[in-house]
């Protein structure tokens, strides 16, 4: 991805997300006063240069005509939403690292806004392991992740114990706090959750969606977590 900076980043994050609430996009002097820009000149600037890197389109003669080819991380839009990088994978089982937020993608997969809201600090990841099968995430499996550092009782999240800093492993949980402790539960039978202090857990992104893996030649199915 195109090195881009902090103005032009801004900028494209604030036409996704007018562009999903509103089903168009903004006009100059929106995007000068939503993305906090000085003056339309400036918005002007960015935006040729956004075009000529491919994120954006402007059809000339409409106060609308910016199209958002590409999302301020790169991720290409499709009709409806995004493609997402899968970036690497991630344990439903025995803890493994989780990829950094640069790594290459591995692969892609298609999801839509209704699944995710918007892309911001999304990824993909592909499971690996049968401990969450009961949530209906299997082995092959891919979930879509949004990264953040908290999380609601009942989520699924990300999760990396913090008591062994040589331990960088990750791994893939249901996510239960009280006043005292915080429960990791796998969702299959044969497995017990297992609970440590709140400062030995960090979590590293919660489950947006799970992507099916089905036989060949099947249409790819994509099931939102609640």
């Amino acid at each position: 991805m195109l090195e881009l900076g902090s103005d032009e980043r801004n900028i494209l994050r604030f036409i996704e997300r007018f562009a999903n609430q509103r089903a168009f996009s903004p006009t100059i002097e929106e995007i000068r006063v939503g993305a906090a820009m000085k003056s339309k000149d400036h918005v002007h600037r960015d935006l040729k240069r956004l075009e000529k890197l491919g994120y954006v389109k402007i059809e000339r003669g409409t106060s609308r005509g910016i199209v958002l080819r590409r999302t301020a991380d790169g991720y290409a839009i499709i009709p409806g939403g995004y493609r997402i990088p899968i970036l690497g994978f991630i344990a439903a089982g025995k803890a493994i690292p989780l990829p950094e937020a640069n790594a290459q993608p591995i692969d892609w997969v298609e999801a839509t806004r209704a699944m995710l809201g918007d892309s911001e600090n999304v990824f993909a990841l592909r499971v690996r392991g049968n401990s969450m099968i009961d949530a209906l995430v299997n082995d092959g499996d891919t979930i879509i992740l949004k990264r953040q550092e908290t999380a609601q009782n009942r989520e699924l999240v990300a999760v990396r114990l913090k008591n062994d800093p040589t331990n960088p492993g990750t791994t893939l949980k249901r996510f239960y706090r009280s006043k005292n402790r915080v429960c990791l539960q796998p969702e299959n039978p044969t497995l017990k959750a297992k609970c440590y202090k709140p400062a030995e857990v960090e979590i590293q992104g919660k489950v947006l969606c799970v992507i099916r893996k089905i036989p060949y030649g099947e249409t790819k199915t994509a099931v939102r977590v609640r």
